[in-house]
């Protein structure tokens, strides 16, 4: 007979998360918003070379996630969420 092997026994071997994680997460939180540089493309302003260019420098463990994240496409669809109400 096989003894059931308890999924949590090693838990204590796996890595503990980074730190400087940690420390990047809470220090990119409690800075003052900032203007993101503007181009043509992006008058408003564009988050995603903002995060090539200084966050790069500052967050360095943040980059990675905040690029995958920004880089994702927009829904060009309007929403297909919305009640529709019909009177009978």
């Amino acid at each position: 007979m096989q003894v059931p092997v308890n999924p949590f026994a090693r838990l204590a071997a796996f890595p503990t998360p980074n730190p400087a994680f940690d420390d990047q997460l809470g220090r990119y939180l409690a800075t003052a918003i900032e203007e993101c540089p503007t181009t043509d493309a992006a008058p408003a302003g564009d988050a995603l070379l903002w995060w090539h260019t200084e966050g790069r420098q500052r967050y360095l463990a943040l980059v990675s996630m905040a690029l995958d994240y920004l880089s994702i496409p927009g829904e060009l669809c309007p929403s297909v969420g919305r009640a529709q109400l019909t009177v009978l």
